[in-house]
């Protein structure tokens, strides 16, 4: 019991201070917004948000590509489905760890922006 308490503790703390965005909220080409997309290049290609840049977070490179960004900029960080102690919770662990301030968690990911968007 006390394991489990311990990672939903962690998973938690490890979030503090990241904003959600819903999908129906999240407009492309927004000049103060960028769509950071962590899935596989693969997944990618086979569908993203428009002007979404990707960055693999289980690419051994992305801390070292994240450092390269610009860290004054909001950040909206995505997967496939957002789920905690997910891809995009590990991005933004590691964007939080090198000082990026501003960073939004889409809720649902990647699936629950395409549902918004077929309605």
């Amino acid at each position: 019991m006390r394991r489990i308490l311990f990672a939903v503790v962690l998973v938690a703390c490890s979030q503090r201070g990241v904003v959600d965005r819903a999908p129906a909220d999240l407009r492309t080409g927004s000049p103060d917004v960028v769509v950071l997309d962590v899935r596989t290049p693969e997944e990618y290609e086979a569908g993203h948000i428009e002007g979404a840049i990707n960055l693999n977070v289980n690419d051994s490179n992305f801390a070292n590509a994240v450092s390269e960004l610009d860290h004054d900029a909001t950040y909206v960080v995505h997967c496939a489905a957002n789920v905690p102690g997910g891809r995009a919770a590990r991005a933004i662990d590691t964007m939080r760890g090198q000082g990026f301030e501003k960073l939004e968690n889409l809720v649902g990911g990647y699936a629950a922006y395409q549902a918004s968007t077929e309605r």
